[in-house]
């Protein structure tokens, strides 16, 4: 009897997939794990601490200020208001209004530039001022309101 031998071929192909079935029709064959890693040297035991333990060392990282916003700022004139008038002395002239810094109810005392000449400079002005001057802020001028553009000079000549 002779003895004869097999030969098989394998097909050499891409394997599939492990969703999907190959293109023959069959299942593809499950793959098998890896083995697990071994550790190659036992753990590292801790070091016992020395007599004093480093204290530890704090670094700063570097801190960016922060950007500036500024909003828009509309310019400021100084508008000057003089006053012409005698009061007496001892008596004090004081301005109340709106606009500038100025308010109806508190009135800013003016300063005195001569016997007969009164004067207050505001640099709060960003719009037209209306204004009354006041004797002792008791007593108000007579007749209506004086008015005054932002960043400019008046002299008003007010009646008590």
């Amino acid at each position: 009897m002779s003895a004869s031998k097999k030969k098989t071929t394998t097909a050499k192909s891409s394997p599939a997939p492990a969703t999907q079935r190959a293109a023959s029709g069959r299942k593809p064959a499950a793959r098998k794990a890896a083995p697990a890693a071994k550790p190659s040297a036992p753990a590292a035991k801790p070091v016992a601490p020395a007599s004093k333990p480093a204290a530890p060392v704090a670094i700063a990282a570097p801190v960016s200020a922060p950007a500036v916003v500024r909003p828009a700022v509309v310019p400021t004139s100084i508008t000057t208001i003089s006053a012409q008038v005698d009061v007496g002395f001892g008596n004090t002239l004081y301005i109340r209004g709106s606009g500038g810094g100025l308010s109806w109810s508190v009135g800013l005392p003016m300063t005195c530039a001569a016997a007969d000449l009164w004067r207050i400079s505001l640099d709060a002005a960003r719009q037209d001022i209306a204004f009354k001057v006041l004797v002792n802020d008791l007593t108000w001028n007579t007749g209506p309101d004086f008015a005054v553009a932002a960043g400019t000079n008046v002299t008003v000549k007010p009646g008590f």
